[in-house]
């Protein structure tokens, strides 16, 4: 292995370094508008005094090849544009620099601008550019800024975002609206879900370095998806790079709890480290379509189908090893027949093992404890993932690309748990064995076409197919007990005649949702303006199925067996006449298959006025969706269930730019969008949601959620990288889906409309360079936001009787504080980062039982990078320093608990 790690990176230095050896250098950049930000596809870039130069293609970019190291001028020009000059381009060989520009329209300045050569603009404040000029209100985060945090997911680094929260470590959250409220897309297409009961993209699958940024769209165009409110989550995958470029990096990291400590594990496959079973956790070859009872089964056969069950229990010990992380990329762009191809391929796979220690409370309605457990969960996770983008040129108007992204998460954990269960009056110790498998696929064809001699026209068109599964095989849970404080008896296996899934049960599901998309749209220079129409359609299928098996005792059961110890309990010779035996109580309401079919065009205007001598821009036009949503089914009683809904809406939007000076803007914006219910919310049949211990029922009768959203922000520039903002936003939501108590004698959860729900709050951000303060501060820089978000939910109108009315929104955080402090010096960086969020609804009450919330902790990271010449950065990081435990209450009692270590980490990366 060694020797082929060699021979591979012999190879890559062939490649890259006559590559970089070259006598010439390269100019690249961007030429966009004034006005909007809009590209100037057709300007010119000429090099003075050379027969050099290079059109501004269909991306606004420009390369001029082969140029002799020196210094130069550059002229840029366009007919209806001012020329600019840029002077003093020093050219060095076998490096690119790079030069953007900005041209106005002739009728606002009409003599030639010259200019001196500036540093290059750093992907941040392209970032801030992009926002500063984009149609709607929104924010983002760069790959740059990613690269200065200890963030290995995307949804690590989101939560640093303004107003974005992260529940679960997974779901995002914008301006306190929950997942429902809130859409993804990947490189403009729609992402399928992993998740089994909710459609909603878990951000913990993706990792953060395969992204060039991520911008997140708090206010609505008719040119982007409707069924969003809170925001639109944009996620873009790194590009080709101008020249050759390698990238590869290493880093190991020491987890303070769990790292060369005592670590739980069992016996798994030979692919657990990269997430996939190999086939020791799946259904025997015994059990077949056919459900496993007495009815359908002789006794003897119930017992070869139980003894055909891997004796998989044990519980074994080890040392957990130091986490590890690795990425290489490789891109470049090419001559192929006289065109330019360009690629990039990456992939990155990181693993870690975290030692939790736990603690699972549940109390009665007059706070008398029904259980009270403290324990540990021993997790190893795998994330890895690989991209390969391709792009062709068809000459400067036209190009063709390719992208593809996989990913893969797994968790595998044992949780062990040891306590008291007062309903039962026992001591009690509970083992939970589990291994989850999710992967993402997306893969798309894009094209880009610009017609200069049809009046500017220019069409986009793009073609999907994503893909999500979620493998969740042979989850198994005992449980073992004995009288409270009599601490000399021995465990007893708590297995009965009845068949029970949280003790001696094994558990299989599988999810798969398809999603595939085709959209195109066009823009039409009209005058100043831009028209702007299009449409897509998009069709997902969804299909979930689940099956659980227990053993239990019999009449001729010897009750000795109980006393086994976990790794014997169910051995084969424990399961038969005077043994064990296997039941099935899987339910056929336990798989349901659905489909979705959305259809939407609109047309938009996007239109520049003077207003006072400022400048204000009105984007402002319409969407209609055409939904459909059918899902088949049972109910408990195994008759079948149909739902099918059809709705179609029309949603407008108004966004309005005002620009107050160069640097500034005042932004306000309307707009109608929608929030529709998943498939598992409109089945009218039962499921037990093992992670709130409770048994959910769907609800054919829900009605889609409009919600009415209003904004205004304004937003300064001051200098390139620095930003400041304010915004105050009003939610109004009618018929809002919510999670409501059903009054029964058991925990029960069902989905209600509420008849309305408010959303009101203000964001604050902030980018600002410290060197105003004076000289000695020129290398620090300041970051921060801040959220205060408020809501309330009328529950009047609901089905349920005992539901709590004028709660908050479920997840929703009354405020977040994001903080950074920055040094960058020449070639050292140190970075530190706080983050915080308010209490929030983690778990909806009822009248007579309380909100579970989770309650605020300080999260505080440190980065510190080191460059070693242009090709080495020696980093190190600790996350989550100050270890906060991860606390739930219920009526000021605690709940649930999670307490991790710090993590500290020391990477090298390399670039050629």
């Amino acid at each position: 292995m060694r020797n082929l790690t060699k021979t591979i990176f012999a190879m890559l230095l062939a490649v890259a370094v006559p590559a970089l050896a070259q006598s010439t250098g390269q100019i690249s950049g961007r030429v966009t508008e004034a006005e909007k930000g809009d590209v100037l596809i057709g300007a010119t870039a000429v090099l003075m005094n050379t027969s050099l130069g290079a059109a501004v293609d269909i991306d606004g970019n420009y390369l001029i090849r082969n140029v002799p190291a020196g210094t130069y001028s550059i002229r840029f020009s366009l007919l209806g544009y001012t020329t600019k000059t840029v002077n003093n381009v020093a050219v060095e060989a076998g490096k690119t620099i790079k030069i953007d520009v900005i041209l106005q329209e002739e009728a606002l300045q009409g003599e030639e601008v010259v200019v001196e050569a500036t540093a290059i603009m750093s992907a941040e404040s392209a970032v801030l550019q992009q926002q500063r000029k984009a149609a709607a209100i929104g924010d983002g985060i760069a790959a740059e800024q990613i690269k200065r945090t200890p963030d290995a997911t995307t949804g690590d680094a989101l939560r640093r975002v303004t107003g974005v929260s992260i529940v679960d470590n997974k779901f995002v959250y914008v301006r306190g609206t929950s997942e429902r409220y809130n859409n993804t897309l990947l490189n403009g297409s729609q992402l399928p879900s992993t998740e089994t009961d909710r459609k909603a993209y878990a951000f913990d699958m993706l990792p953060s370095n395969l992204l060039e940024n991520t911008v997140i769209s708090k206010s609505f165009t008719p040119n982007m998806p409707g069924n969003f409110s809170g925001g639109l989550v944009q996620i873009n995958t790194i590009d080709f790079p101008e020249q050759l470029t390698i990238r590869m990096s290493a880093s190991g990291s020491y987890n303070s709890r769990a790292t060369m400590a005592d670590f739980k594990t069992y016996a798994g496959g030979k692919w657990d480290f990269l997430g996939i079973d190999d086939g020791t956790r799946e259904l025997p070859g015994t059990v077949n379509g056919v459900k496993v009872n007495s009815s359908n089964y002789s006794r003897s056969d119930l017992q070869a189908i139980g003894r055909s069950f891997r004796n998989n229990w044990a519980v074994t010990d080890r040392t957990a090893a130091p986490n590890s992380s690795y990425m290489i990329s490789l891109g470049n762009a090419q001559q192929v027949l006289g065109n330019t191809l360009g690629y990039v391929g990456a992939f990155s796979y990181r693993n870690g093992f975290d030692r939790v220690e736990v603690v699972r409370n549940d109390y009665n309605f007059d706070g008398t404890p029904q259980f009270e457990y403290r324990g540990t969960e021993y997790r190893f996770s795998t994330l890895w993932g690989g991209l390969l983008n391709l792009t062709y040129k068809l000459g400067d108007f036209h190009k063709i690309s390719a992208k593809n992204l996989y990913s893969r998460t797994a968790e595998d954990e044992v949780v062990e748990l040891l306590g008291t269960n007062y309903d039962y009056s026992a001591d009690q110790k509970n083992t939970g064995l589990r291994f989850v498998s999710r992967l993402s696929y997306s893969s798309q064809v894009l094209g880009d076409h610009a017609f200069p001699r049809l009046a500017g026209l220019q069409w986009n068109w793009r073609a999907s197919y994503g893909k999500a599964r979620r493998d969740e095989p042979d989850y198994r849970r005992v449980g073992y007990q004995r009288e409270i404080g009599n601490v000399s008896d021995p465990y007893v296996a708590n297995l009965s005649f009845v068949p029970n899934p949280a003790s001696g049960g094994r558990f299989f599901a599988t999810l798969d949702d398809d999603n595939r998309e085709f959209a195109s749209d066009f823009t039409v220079p009209v005058a100043n303006a831009k028209v702007k129409f299009g449409g897509l359609i998009n069709h997902s299928d969804r299909s979930f199925a689940a099956r659980t098996f227990a053993f239990k005792t019999t009449a001729q059961t010897d009750f000795r067996l109980l006393y086994s110890d976990l790794s014997t309990l169910f051995v084969p010779d424990n399961i038969g006449a005077r043994g064990f035996e296997i039941d099935e109580i899987t339910n056929r309401s336990d798989q349901y298959d659905a489909r979705q079919q959305l259809t939407a065009s609109y047309l938009m205007v996007d239109a520049p006025f003077t207003v006072g001598g400022r400048s204000l821009r009105l984007i402002a036009g319409a969407r209609i969706e055409d939904n459909s949503q059918k899902l088949n089914s049972f109910d408990l009683q195994d008759r079948a269930v149909r739902v099918d809904l059809s709705k179609t809406d029309l949603l407008p939007s108004v966004n309005l730019t005002y620009t107050i000076s160069p640097a500034s803007n005042v932004r306000a914006a309307f707009s109608q969008t929608v929030a529709r219910p998943e498939f598992r919310e409109l089945a009218p049949f039962a499921f037990y949601d093992f992670s709130t211990v409770s048994v959910v029922y769907g609800n054919p009768n829900l009605r889609r959620t409009l919600v009415r959203n209003f904004d205004l922000r304004l937003e300064t520039f001051p200098n390139i990288g620095e930003m400041l903002s304010a915004s105050i936003f009003y939610k109004h939501f009618t018929d809002a889906i919510e999670e409501v108590i059903v009054p029964t004698t058991e925990l029960t959860r069902s989905f209600g409309n509420a008849d309305r729900a408010r959303n009101y709050g203000f964001e604050l951000e902030m980018r600002k360079s410290l060197a105003f303060i004076g000289a000695a501060f020129s290398d620090l820089s300041f970051t921060g936001n801040y959220s205060w978000i408020q809501s309330r939910v009328d529950l009047k109108g609901s089905t349920t009787a005992i539901a709590k009315n004028n709660r908050r929104l479920q997840g929703q955080s009354p405020y977040m504080i994001n903080l950074g402090l920055q040094y960058s010096r020449a070639n050292t960086s140190v970075n530190l980062l706080y983050n915080r969020f308010g209490k929030r609804i983690a778990q909806v009450g009822s009248l007579y039982d309380d909100d579970i919330l989770e309650l605020p902790r300080d999260l505080l990271d440190l980065t510190l990078a080191q460059n070693f010449g242009q090709r080495y950065e020696l980093k190190l990081t600790a996350r989550d320093i100050l270890g906060q435990e991860q606390e739930f209450t219920q009526n000021e009692r605690k709940v649930k608990g999670n307490l991790k270590g710090t993590t500290y980490s020391l990477g090298l990366a390399l670039k050629f």
